[in-house]
This record gives structure tokens, sequence and C-alpha cells, in this order.
């Protein structure tokens, strides 16, 4: 009795321990943070694998003069290299409906 009464204050750090390493792994998996990704020049607005990751794509896309010149969008979970559309953007890019919030346009000129 005396010996396990010894060991459970390290049972108890180790069980804190684990329970905080858990913790900590399911709050960075669960949280995916968007990301700017350009669509290369003739691409394909509707397919992920046409976007290129980039710093700063809203700057770029003020350069040219194109109803979809990006993305904001977290990255696939499958391929990091590609953006991971929702349905809600995806809908939006199928239909050319540049009013969705994470879509990005060139400017308009009259």
């Amino acid at each position: 009795m005396n010996k396990i009464i010894k060991t459970m204050p390290l049972m108890a750090l180790l069980l804190g321990a684990g329970i905080f390493t858990v913790d900590a792994s399911f709050k960075t998996s669960d949280v995916q943070e968007n990301q700017q990704w350009l669509l290369e020049t003739g691409g394909d607005r509707t397919d992920p694998a046409d976007y290129v990751l980039t710093e700063d794509a809203s700057a770029v896309c003020q350069e040219t003069n194109t109803a979809v010149c990006g993305v904001n969008a977290p990255a696939s979970s499958g391929n990091p290299n590609i953006p991971s559309f929702n349905t809600g953007l995806q809908t939006a890019l199928n239909n050319n409906d540049t009013s969705h919030p994470a879509i990005m346009s060139g400017p308009r000129t009259p």
C-alpha cells in the first residue's frame, strides 16, 4: 500500500502530461487556416490543382483584370500544395460568382 501511495504523484503527472498533449494536438489539427492561392494564368478556376500558394495574392490580383484571380482557402489535408474548396466556394467558382468573400478578382475596367 505504501508503494502505491509513493507512485501516485508520478502517475498523476504522467496522466496530466498525456491529456495536455492530446488536447494540444486536437487544437492544432482542428483549425485550418485560410491561405492565399493564386490562379495560374490560363488555369481552370474550378480546379484546385490550378492554384499556387502565394504570400500576397490580393496584391498580384490588383495587377490583373480577371474575374477570378485567387482564393482564400485552407490547404487540402490530402495535399497541402493545393487549396481545399468548401461547398460554397466550389459552387461560386462553378457559377463564376465573384461575390463570394473568398474569391479575389482583378480590378474591373469600364
